[in-house]
């Protein structure tokens, strides 16, 4: 659970200057990568978001399962809820891709091999795809009432209180409250592109954004946004 709840006290590896975006990894590198530049804190101390918790993860489902983490997604995930076109990355990332670095515009199209982001994020869908998923956890087909009890148990997150967000955390699972409405959901950020899905469970509305671009913030807000507008918006 603290994996998933990023409290482990692992690095990041993402921002190191040893990673090299462009060439393949194994995850066995990239966690010696995180582990060689040292523990951000001891397990259970706080929450910290690393994507090397769910590389981490990756290699857990492998050792159960004795499938790749991939394999795992599509057979419990993608197949039954017939995400028909949201796959493993195979090649490089050839949808276009941007950051935004010292004030100008950085084309990162095609530039990162999809093992940096390996169980983390090295898989690609689309914005029905997405709106499915959320939907399909929102409603409780993924998981049984008691696991989603566990994934919607919170810790303090990132503070968003600038946003007038509420910020907390669970297992893999984020929650943003604001004054006009409680969405669950999860933003991802990397590579030039960016995403966020989230649910309404008291107005049954979900909602899901893509960006392309790493710009962190605007997909979750804009995804706030829209689910308070359709909240108001009920007779």
């Amino acid at each position: 659970r603290q994996l998933l709840r990023h409290t482990s006290g692992l690095a990041e590896y993402i921002d190191l200057p040893e990673l090299d975006p462009a060439r393949s990894w194994t995850p066995a590198e990239l966690i010696h990568l995180a582990e060689a530049s040292g523990r951000i804190g001891a397990p259970g101390s706080g929450h910290a978001y690393t994507n090397t918790n769910y590389i981490v993860l990756g290699e857990l489902v492998e050792r159960v399962t004795g499938q790749e983490w991939d394999t795992e997604v599509r057979t419990r995930i993608v197949e039954p809820l017939g995400l028909s076109d949201t796959r493993l990355i195979e090649a490089k990332w050839t949808a276009p891709a941007h950051s935004f670095e010292d004030g100008i515009w950085v084309d990162r199209t095609g530039t990162v091999d999809p093992s940096v982001g390996g169980a983390g994020g090295a898989l690609e869908s689309t914005i029905a795809d997405l709106l499915r998923f959320a939907v399909a956890l929102a409603n409780g087909e993924l998981l049984s009432p008691e696991q989603l009890a566990a994934m919607e148990t919170f810790v303090a997150a990132a503070d968003y209180s600038e946003f007038g967000v509420d910020h907390g955390y669970g297992l893999g699972l984020e929650r943003y409250a604001t004054a006009d409405v409680t969405a669950f959901g999860h933003m991802g950020v990397g590579a030039g592109h960016s995403a966020f899905i989230g649910f309404d469970r008291q107005h049954g509305t979900a909602v899901a954004v893509q960006f392309n671009s790493d710009v962190t913030g605007g997909q979750a807000i804009l995804g706030l946004e829209v689910l308070a507008a359709l909240s108001s918006s009920e007779p």
